[in-house]
């Protein structure tokens, strides 16, 4: 089972336990959701926490970020292609295998160092001739060099002198593993090259089998060198026999020696990985191909750049490998030890720009910087034409697809604590404008609609059916009817503006896929004889609920962005009128077509009943079947397999937070006791059969004071990936749950929101916590707040100089400058301010005002 503990030897792992996931002993029905939880990346790529040599249980894969592949044999759906395994690393004892599958496993420990983001691996194997062999390994893919990733390996005879043999190298015999096969597995990945370098090292390149129309295959290649020494002394001093095995889908470097009993022998791997689509052809290619063939979307030109030819993009593929071949000798030349420091360093500034330490639960506080690592190691600033999969990049549920799941709960992270990366994954929804255009303009409406499943195109990538094991087929809905996507992204844009003031952003690139947005809305509503804009036949999130009319996340959604829209064309329009008219003169849009938006967004059907105040989720909603989820308790399975497709439609069963989740994006627009209400009614209702729900139900049961009640929702956040409780952790890490839980920790037991020129704080900790210190970046400032339990206090502080904030604590509110925080408390009732903070220069007013 996962554990928290720490072993006496600090050089291995860290000796706090709040920082450290550790798997005991090799469970093989438990190996691929082990493999998820203990990936290691950099944004760029991931790697599972697979064996070095592999086993009968293991599901090795590295994935790189943007690298996906299209076969008829899956309908051209796009998927990310599981890359070549750089982790090969096998060993033999007198011609016998070192191998959990084999002998005897004395000692086997995995342990992920979040802090240092190290995978630390403790083996002493027992073959069957009685020789115990120590295996000590750990890995690391860098945050400061994200082409960089490395290994060092510890080998030491314990109770023999003998012959080891190493083979170190690249494995290209790698598959997805879901889908339709082919020779038994689904190869995306066809040999480019694959050889030996003088005087060591190995060099091995793929291309994607990719078949879509004008799509060039993209070019993965890597270089890999590996170093032995015997403590501390080079390999010079060793007799060492070394050799180089290649074959069209191996790459391989062996070394072979007399071992001597008791003596240490470090193997350092070294391996640099680069694609075509890191250079400007490759890339060139890809944006082209987002543009379309005319550049034009429903409502105008769209970004682009000119198309390049297969010659080019193949040019892109050779300088790949030449690119990885110098790096991967410049990372010798400085040796493993630096490049794992430099990678220790970048993720100490890391935690320093979002630390959060919470007292008195040790769960919570692991669970917290579990998801915070896994959304670090996802997320990659330098590269604003991909985005995180559902899945990150840790597993390939969903074929990698990207959801609504970034923008509304993993985005925030970001947009808090490294801006970057946040404005980067909001890049990658500007560069994707024109598959959206193009899919609004295909069902026949107006501005954008977003892919509800995304790839590298921006294309919709949602199948359309599923097969089940009983080979009936259930047809997919979600990518012709879920449309809130395009009011998720819209929100993310409003959001990370308001936390950064990134107003250059905003009118390069936010503003037009506001607008566009809000054009397809004005496009997708109906004007009925109540005086009410509806919007027919959608799904919402509540995904067991199919073609339902005036789901209220969407119509409330839908309506937002409309008066978002509004706001945003006025601020432009005031502060860059030269920008406006750019802007509006390249997408053509007319003063008639705001003209309708504000009216729309004053007579969208919202569902609200006033005498019960109750959120009606759809149409008809109320008047469906009413069950007691209460008496399927407790369960494993979601309650869609329990009930059935056709009973569960017609049931007040929600599958995930939807009405609640108003009371998440838009708490400023419901009364307390409305989302009192409606949270009392529909969490009772809701079966959690998505891992987007438990953080939400935490969130929103923080904000409103059932602060036990948030805590549980938590506890079943972090369950989800950490014990794996859906049962599909193997797929790949849950990001959006990861995102949300982070989320509720900030946005609800420190109750912080954004609101209109200032940062406000209603903090409700559970009484399991003693105290809650969170980091965050808000425009640009720097900030700490510590609040404490008992007696209620917060503080708040800049931790560099900058100019002041203006921050609300409950009705109170007070400046934050550099050297004087600002400081609350109460007993019982209001919070209120000590005299610091009470003074001080005003910030500049933000345009969102």
């Amino acid at each position: 089972m996962v554990t928290t503990v720490t072993t006496d030897d600090s050089l291995w792992v860290t000796t706090d336990p709040g920082w450290s996931l550790v798997w005991e002993g090799f469970d093989p029905l438990r190996e691929r959701d082990v493999e998820s939880s203990m990936t290691v990346g950099n944004g760029y790529l991931g790697t599972r926490g697979a064996l070095e040599e592999g086993s009968h249980a293991s599901s090795p894969g590295t994935l790189i970020a943007g690298v996906y592949g299209a076969l008829p044999e899956t309908g051209d759906i796009p998927e990310l292609v599981v890359a070549p395994n750089w982790l090969l690393f096998k060993a033999w004892v007198e011609g016998e295998r070192l191998s959990l599958d084999s002998g005897e496993a004395l000692l086997h420990r995995r342990t992920l160092d979040m802090r240092r983001a190290l995978l630390i691996r403790d083996w002493l194997h027992q073959d069957r001739n009685g020789r115990q062999t120590r295996f000590r390994s750990v890995r690391f893919a860098s945050l400061s060099d994200r082409h960089a990733v490395g290994m060092q390996v510890w080998v030491t005879p314990q109770n023999y002198s003998g012959r080891i043999k190493v083979e170190s190298g690249i494995d290209g015999d790698v598959a997805n593993v879901d889908g339709p096969v082919i020779g038994g597995m689904l190869r995306y990945l066809e040999p480019l090259a694959s050889q030996g370098r003088d005087p060591t090292g190995i060099v091995f390149a793929m291309q994607t089998a990719e078949r879509r129309p004008r799509f060039t295959p993209i070019s993965i290649a890597i270089a890999a060198r590996t170093l032995i020494e015997v403590d501390g002394v080079g390999s010079k001093d060793l007799s060492v026999t070394r050799g180089i095995e290649t074959s069209p889908r191996r790459a391989v470097e062996t070394l072979e020696w007399d071992a001597t009993l008791g003596v240490t022998y470090r193997l350092d791997k070294l391996v640099s990985i680069w694609t075509s689509r890191d250079e400007p052809s490759g890339l060139a290619s890809i944006i082209a191909l987002q543009a379309g063939p005319d550049g034009d979307g429903a409502g105008g030109s769209s970004p682009r750049a000119p198309m390049t030819s297969s010659d080019a993009m193949g040019s892109a593929g050779a300088l790949a490998i030449q690119q990885a071949g110098s790096h991967v000798d410049r990372l010798e030349l400085a040796g493993v030890d630096p490049l794992r420091s430099q990678n220790e360093a970048a993720w100490e500034a890391v935690w320093h720009d979002s630390e959060v330490e919470i007292g008195g639960c040790d769960w919570a506080q692991h669970a917290s910087r579990f998801a915070m690592y896994h959304l670090t190691i996802a997320a990659n600033p330098e590269d604003e034409h991909v985005s995180i999969s559902a899945r990150t990049l840790s597993g390939l549920a969903y074929k990698g697809h990207v959801f609504w799941d970034t923008e509304i709960f993993m985005l925030p992270f970001f947009a808090f604590t490294n801006p970057a990366a946040a404005r980067s994954l909001l890049m990658y929804r500007y560069w994707t404008l024109p598959g959206a255009r193009g899919k609004a303009r295909t069902n026949g409406y107006r501005g954008a609609l977003y892919a509800w499943e995304s790839a590298d195109l921006g294309a919709e990538a949602t199948p359309t059916e599923v097969v089940l094991p009983t080979g009936g087929v259930i047809k997919i809905l979600s990518g012709t009817e879920e449309h809130h996507i395009s009011a998720d992204i819209p929100y993310a844009v409003w959001q990370y503006w308001r936390a950064t003031s990134d107003d250059e952003f905003v009118k390069r690139y936010g503003a037009e896929i506001v607008l566009e947005c809000a054009r397809f809305w004005s496009s997708r509503v109906e004007e009925a004889t109540d005086g009410k804009f509806h919007i027919r036949k959608v799904l919402g999130p509540d995904e067991y609920h199919e073609d339902v009319d005036d789901d209220a996340f969407t119509n409330a959604m839908a309506a937002w962005t409309l008066e978002f829209a509004l706001g945003l064309s006025r601020w432009m329009r005031d502060s860059d009128a030269a920008s406006w008219v750019k802007l509006a003169s390249r997408i053509r849009l007319q003063e008639s077509e705001e003209e309708s938006w504000q009216d729309i967004a004053c007579r969208m059907y919202t569902g609200l009943e006033e005498r019960t105040g109750l959120i009606e989720q759809f149409q008809g909603f109320f008047k469906l079947e009413q069950i007691d989820l209460a008496a399927f308790e407790p369960r494993v399975a979601p309650m869609d397999i329990l009930l059935g497709r056709d009973r569960i439609q017609r049931a007040q069963v929600v599958k995930q937070a939807d009405v609640l989740m108003l009371f998440q994006l838009l708490p400023d627009r419901y009364s307390k006791e409305i989302m009192d209400k409606n949270f009392i009614y529909y969490e009772a209702r809701t079966g959690h059969g998505s891992s987007l729900s438990p953080a939400t139900h935490a969130l929103v049961a923080a904000r409103l004071g059932y602060a036990s009640t948030a805590l549980r929702f938590l506890k079943l956040a972090a369950d989800i990936d950490l014990g794996n409780a859906m049962g599909n952790s193997s797929g790949g890490i849950h990001g959006a749950s990861c995102g949300g839980l982070w989320q509720a920790v900030l946005f609800g037991f420190a109750g912080v929101q954004l609101q209109e020129n200032k940062l406000s704080l209603d903090p409700h900790l559970p009484p399991e916590f003693t105290s809650l210190r969170v980091a965050l970046i808000y425009q640009g400032r720097d900030l700490m707040v510590r609040i404490s339990g008992e007696p209620s206090q917060i503080e708040i502080s800049m931790r560099t100089a900058n100019q002041p904030v203006r921050v609300a604590v409950g009705p109170a509110e007070g400046l934050v400058s550099w050297g004087l925080p600002l400081v609350a408390s109460r007993a019982t009732g209001d919070w209120v301010l000590s005299d610091a903070g009470k003074g001080g220069a005003e910030p500049p007013p933000h345009p969102l005002t």
